[in-house]
């Protein structure tokens, strides 16, 4: 008998817990993504041409596989000049049913970003300059991405 109350009273206590973390989220509107390379601190970033970025908003990762449960995906086609590139991704996508999605839950979040110089249509491609950022998204203030590796 003791070791049912056992299990009831955990189940209790766990229940408790993830409504407790939950009630801690609030809705907002998925911030503007600004998105930068330079040809000086970022090798591969094109000095001209228009390459397209692509944003992946995730709570579990960053990845091709479908256990990273993108919550919102989104593009832009960059404008560069001899200094660099930049643009701003502001139209976001469910990527479980293709519908314009415009708000999120705060909390952490895993942005992951990529700047397509190869036209791989959203995978990263070795060359392509990728960034992998997990960070506490707790208002729709814009969000920058400027630091870049190179994808192998």
């Amino acid at each position: 008998m003791r070791h049912c109350f056992n299990k009831v009273f955990c189940l209790v206590i766990l229940t408790a817990l993830a409504a407790c973390e939950n009630a801690s989220q609030t809705v907002i509107g998925i911030p503007n993504v600004q998105v930068g390379c330079n040809t000086t601190d970022d090798p591969g970033c094109p000095a001209n041409g228009s390459p397209t970025a692509f944003v992946r908003m995730s709570r579990s990762g960053c990845g091709d596989s479908i256990n990273f449960e993108p919550v919102a995906t989104g593009s832009v086609v960059m404008n560069c000049d001899s200094t660099g590139c930049d643009g701003v991704v502001s139209t976001w996508t469910n990527p479980e049913t293709s519908d314009s999605v415009n708000e999120i839950l705060t909390g952490r979040m895993d942005v992951c970003s990529q700047v397509d110089l190869n036209d791989s249509g959203g995978s990263p491609d070795s060359g392509d300059l990728i960034n992998e950022d997990s960070r506490s998204i707790n208002s729709s203030a814009t969000l920058t991405v400027e630091a870049w590796d190179v994808a192998p």
